[in-house]
């Protein structure tokens, strides 16, 4: 089995997901662990790729260059040498969702609740929201933090979202 990691920074487009998988599928390349984001007007496809053949990665650059509207995305391809199986601290235990103000250095104070109580942060999603008269941010988490210290971890993460003036929701992932 070859693995690639696939990085795709582009313009955003209609169908985008649709044509850059597409054209991995017609090389034989299944997709793996794969993320999307816009990101303003633009989008980011990441995907770790897998196939049964080589496949150079020159080619497989032509190939996603070949899509409409490509010549200017940024696209990087390189082998992916980590197991494809996911570790135990992997599984989502929490869905978090902090809303408020923004304030320097936020995603690092919170971020440290999780080490601090062994969790680890599976998946995060932060968008910032201009508007009157504050800049909102909303944070999504998707988290493992062990079961027996998930009660005191989820409290310490709410009580610095609310010294922060932010709003703290959370609950349990089903198994």
């Amino acid at each position: 089995m070859h693995q690639y990691l696939v990085n795709v920074v582009c313009k955003d487009q209609t169908g985008l997901i649709a044509q850059i998988s597409g054209a991995l599928f017609d090389l034989g390349i299944n997709l793996g662990s794969t993320h999307f984001a816009l990101l303003g007007e633009g989008a980011e496809f990441s995907a770790v790729c897998e196939t049964e053949n080589h496949i150079l990665e020159e080619d497989i650059m032509e190939q996603l260059r070949n899509i409409e509207n490509m010549e200017d995305a940024q696209i990087t391809i390189k082998p992916f040498e980590h197991a494809a199986n996911k570790p135990d601290n992997a599984k989502i235990s929490h869905h978090i969702i902090i809303d408020g103000g923004d304030h320097a250095g936020l995603i690092a104070r919170l971020s440290e609740v999780f080490i601090e109580f062994d969790g680890n942060i599976v998946r995060m999603i932060t968008e910032k929201h201009l508007a009157k008269p504050h800049n909102l941010y909303h944070i999504e988490i998707d988290a493992y933090i062990p079961p027996e210290r998930a009660d005191a971890c989820l409290a310490t993460l709410s009580n610095t979202a609310s010294s922060l003036g932010m709003q703290f929701q959370q609950e349990s992932a089903e198994s």
